[in-house]
């Protein structure tokens, strides 16, 4: 048996092997030493990583910040705007349409909601023939809170609670009302007289008649009728017709004296009559009218109309006038076109019925009715 002083396992390879007590005893020692010494440099280990840790955590903790603001504050919740956008259609049509689309009475209102709001107006012939009243495109930028407050007359209007339209009178005038707001869609058509639908619809018909109202006094591409007298000789008068340029850009018109397709109704003429007696109490007597026409176009015609430009006029002669009798008179300028020049390039000019409320930089063709004010002249010393 050999023994090896200092062996952790003394063998003897030789056979079997013998390990005295006390070597046991000295080797188990060792061991739980070595194991001790392990155990406290992991928790001496551990110990520092945790204080680093905390350290850090706690400097980061400690960072400077509003006293009002929590370290971990959520982000505040971004409210998107409310939707401005809108696109409002509402037509007048009144009588039988032309060939070309349009209606003897018409007008078209186009109304546009979000960041630059504006509305449009063609008016082709105002209702009950008003005199003195100017005809074409009208528009004007609208404030925010104008369109909104329109917008709103449309929100607030419960649309499916409104009477059904009946078929109304055929000698009536024809509505469409078109609304269009994302989604939202509401399309309406109705005759005027349809009291109770449009005593429904009264807080939206007050709106948009206030608008156009409004917008008449904003033209844009319209032209105004005027009539001036010029003493030949005698009871011998000439009527000078105007057409004005009332709006801020070019328009153009046919030539007033060249003949319409249709020829018992030229383009423009005038119409002369005694003034009636006006008696307190009783009916007033309308004038009983002379039609005068306008003077020969003294050279080539403008198959492609008259240009006029803003705030100028286009003045043409009528023929000689003979009073019949010394008195006091009433005379009024009347024009009316459907038709335009008759050699016009469409390409160049803008369409009949402008659909949008931007401006076009392109001239307008102006068409319709328009009658002016009533002039009144005396011949002679009124004696006779």
């Amino acid at each position: 048996m050999n023994a090896s002083n200092g062996a952790l396992f003394p063998l003897d390879y030789g056979g079997d092997w013998n390990v005295s007590l006390g070597a046991i005893h000295h080797y188990i020692v060792r061991v739980f030493a070595i194991f001790g010494i392990i155990v406290c440099l992991s928790l001496l280990d551990l110990k520092v990583v945790h204080a680093s840790t905390f350290e850090s955590y706690q400097e980061d903790s400690m960072t400077d910040t509003n006293d009002d603001t929590l370290p971990m504050q959520a982000a505040p919740i971004e409210r998107k705007p409310a939707e401005t956008e809108f696109r409002l259609q509402f037509n007048v049509e009144g009588g039988v349409v032309y060939p070309n689309g349009l209606y003897p009475w018409m007008t078209t209102l186009v109304v546009k909601g979000g960041s630059a709001p504006r509305a449009a107006m063609y008016l082709n012939r105002h209702n009950g023939d008003l005199i003195g009243r100017p005809i074409g495109l009208f528009s004007d930028s609208l404030s925010a809170s104008r369109a909104q407050q329109i917008d709103e007359r449309f929100a607030e209007m419960d649309f499916a609670g409104l009477p059904a339209p009946t078929d109304g009178d055929v000698t009536g005038s024809t509505l469409h009302l078109d609304y269009q707001k994302g989604f939202r869609i509401i399309r309406r058509t109705f005759n005027s007289s349809n009291h109770d639908f449009l005593l429904a619809a009264a807080p939206i018909m007050d709106e948009l008649r206030d608008l156009m109202s409004y917008l008449l006094t904003k033209p844009e591409r319209a032209i105004a009728i005027s009539l001036e007298t010029t003493e030949v000789q005698g009871k011998r008068l000439s009527f000078d017709f105007r057409v004005t340029n009332i709006g801020e850009h070019d328009v153009v018109i046919a030539d007033p004296r060249v003949g319409s397709l249709d020829p018992l109704q030229p383009r423009a003429f005038v119409q002369v009559a005694l003034l009636p007696e006006s008696v307190p109490g009783e009916m007033e007597i309308p004038p009983q009218w002379q039609t005068l026409a306008l003077e020969e176009v003294p050279g080539q015609v403008l198959e492609g109309g008259h240009t006029i430009r803003p705030k100028e006029s286009l003045v043409v002669k009528s023929k000689i006038w003979t009073a019949p009798a010394n008195g006091e008179y009433v005379a009024q300028a009347i024009w009316q076109d459907y038709q335009g020049p008759p050699d016009i390039d469409m390409s160049l000019v803008q369409p009949l019925v402008p659909a949008d409320v931007t401006q076009n930089e392109q001239p307008f063709v102006v068409r319709g009715s328009a009658f002016s004010s009533y002039l009144k002249f005396v011949v002679g010393n009124n004696q006779d």
